[in-house]
């Protein structure tokens, strides 16, 4: 019976010591569990990143004007923001608030007035020049911002609602225009003019339902007096006094933190206008 026994036992050592080899050829002592398999990476979709270089912009107003300007694409999740510049400049003047716009992740639009930059194609191949437009020719901004709204409304990119920013008679366009629609989610407007070259603003800001938020600088008194009146008449109107007499856009430099507030007014007018009085912005 000793050679049998010896037998099994030389089988069984032969058998172990062929299974301790296979596991060291498998990368792993003998004896040792198999190693959990590693957790899947958590993939993360990064977000889209902000449009940098603008796509150009061309519309064709009811009335033959073709108005040129830049679009960047951003988000359906926020409104869409429309800037409109003041007299005799042109789209470019909103660059710095357009990129910080971008950045936020709206949608942005900025276009030269008719007869302002590229903008100077008028019915039936017109040249347009600014410097001759009557009084009349002026209320026709708002139409023109009309246009552009419509046209960007039938773009699968865009948001259902707007923003609309104004600089000087560009804030007049804006007021009108929001009179008279119901798709616009806030107003904000830089050194608002009474009747810039005729175009009223008192009258049609009764009827803007949206927020509306008014920015002048302290020494600029036919301004200030203005924003002071739209928040009055405006159901839901603001001012916001800065320091200095710097017209429009040039009271950026002046005020670090005007550039933080008309960002966060694009992202939510609502609560940026909510239950504020007129206020004096001071320097920072």
């Amino acid at each position: 019976m000793v050679a049998p026994v010896r037998a099994r036992r030389m089988r069984w050592l032969f058998a172990t010591t062929l299974l301790c080899a296979l596991c060291a050829l498998g990368g792993s002592g003998c004896g040792e569990r198999e190693a959990a398999p590693a957790a899947e990476p958590t993939v993360r979709v990064p977000e889209r990143p902000a449009q940098t270089a603008p796509d150009p912009l061309r519309v064709t107003t009811p009335n033959g004007v073709t108005l040129v300007g830049n679009l960047w694409r951003g988000g359906r999740d926020r409104p869409a923001v429309v800037l409109l510049h003041q007299l005799g400049a042109e789209r470019r003047e909103w660059t710095q608030v357009a990129e910080a716009l971008v950045r936020a992740g709206h949608t942005v639009v900025a276009y030269d007035h008719r007869g302002h930059g590229e903008s100077r194609l008028g019915p039936g191949g017109a040249l347009l020049q600014w410097r001759t437009f009557s009084d009349s020719e002026w209320t026709k901004l708002a139409d023109d911002l009309d246009a552009v709204l419509e046209w960007l409304k039938r773009q699968p990119f865009a948001p259902d609602t707007f923003v609309l920013g104004g600089s000087s008679i560009g804030g007049s366009a804006a007021i009108v225009a929001a009179s008279r629609r119901t798709d616009v989610a806030g107003v904000f407007v830089l050194s608002p003019g009474r009747a810039y070259r005729g175009v009223d603003v008192l009258r049609p800001a009764a009827s803007v339902q949206a927020p509306l938020l008014a920015f002048v600088a302290e020494g600029e008194a036919p301004s200030l007096e203005t924003a002071e009146d739209l928040a009055r008449v405006a159901p839901r109107g603001r001012a916001r006094v800065l320091e200095g007499s710097a017209h429009g856009l040039r009271m950026l430099p002046a005020n670090p933190s005007l550039l933080a507030e008309l960002v966060a007014f694009a992202a939510s007018p609502r609560e940026a206008n909510e239950a504020r009085p007129t206020e004096t912005m001071e320097n920072e």
